[in-house]
């Protein structure tokens, strides 16, 4: 069963598959957040074009919950504010994780908290998984207050090299286990 491309938040969030037509105003929210976002982010140094997204797009999933990268846009008032989707799906272990990030002055509204709320409801009723992960720098504390805020368990911490690079990031891991696999 196919998913849906729309996911309501509420009156004014809504979650989109990411698609082509994007590309432009995704592209120009990430140049416009540029210093910001590759502090944490290090696939940013390589966006360096409206081409560079289009190939990101199309390179998504936009039915396969498990793939690498099923991705969806983020809508404020009918406005991209940001990405967020499950970024390292584990079919075999049941297990999903969410990555996301938003344009800096729409940060501290909620948005994110509210549209990550509803992609981890979306995660467990439209698959069989039976816990998301989702993984934030140490640093980054905008990050990791998501996951604590939905009752997310801290289970470790774990230094990761970047593709990019060879900057070692302390993330820490957050995990939550779905309704239905607890007692």
């Amino acid at each position: 069963m196919k998913p849906p491309v729309f996911i309501p938040v509420d009156e004014d969030i809504a979650l989109r598959h990411t698609v082509p037509a994007y590309a432009a105003e995704i592209y120009g929210l990430v140049n416009e957040n540029r210093a910001y976002l590759q502090t944490w982010l290090p696939w940013v140094a390589h966006t360096l074009s409206v081409q560079d997204t289009l190939a990101f797009i199309r390179g998504v999933s936009h039915y396969d919950i498990y793939a690498a990268d099923f991705n969806l846009t983020i809508f404020y008032r009918q406005h991209i504010v940001g990405l967020l989707g499950f970024v390292r799906g584990k079919k075999k272990m049941r297990q999903l994780e969410i990555g996301y990030w938003l344009d800096e002055k729409h940060q501290g509204m909620g948005i994110m908290l509210r549209s990550v709320r509803s992609l981890i409801a979306f995660g467990f009723a439209h698959s069989d998984a039976q816990k998301i992960i989702i993984r934030a720098d140490a640093h980054n504390l905008r990050s990791r207050a998501i996951p604590e805020a939905l009752g997310f368990k801290k289970s470790k911490d774990e230094i990761s090299h970047q593709p990019a690079g060879p900057t070692q990031i302390l993330s820490c891991y957050y995990i939550k286990v779905s309704d239905h696999c607890i007692g």
